[in-house]
């Protein structure tokens, strides 16, 4: 496979309505959990007017047990507090919050 996987879509959760966040990650293809180094920070929220950015680099990262193409990022406890102390600049909705991908990602 010589392309790159492209991300297609994330949706931020909080299933128990207390910490922690999960992030959920559709990618093109399949992405091996390993191959994900959080402490590299390539994974970037950004408000859509460039004012506030959170850089994630704490957590878990789990292949979803539906679809191979999901990637599941539990964020750790201190960049929970980090993002949340953001809010509502950055990570308040999708639609208000650009997330970037670095090669440092994969």
């Amino acid at each position: 496979d010589t392309s790159a996987p492209m991300l297609l879509g994330y949706m931020l959760t909080m299933p128990t309505q207390t910490p922690p966040i999960q992030l959920h990650l559709l990618f093109s293809e399949t992405i091996r959990p390993e191959s994900i180094d959080l402490a590299m920070g390539g994974l970037n929220f950004t408000n859509r007017n460039g004012t506030s950015t959170f850089t994630l680099t704490n957590g878990t990262v789990e292949r979803d047990s539906t679809d191979p193409a999901i990637l599941r990022v539990v964020i750790a406890e201190d960049n929970y507090q980090e993002l949340i102390a953001l809010r509502p600049q950055v990570a308040h909705t999708t639609d208000d919050t650009l997330l970037s991908l670095s090669p440092a990602f994969a």
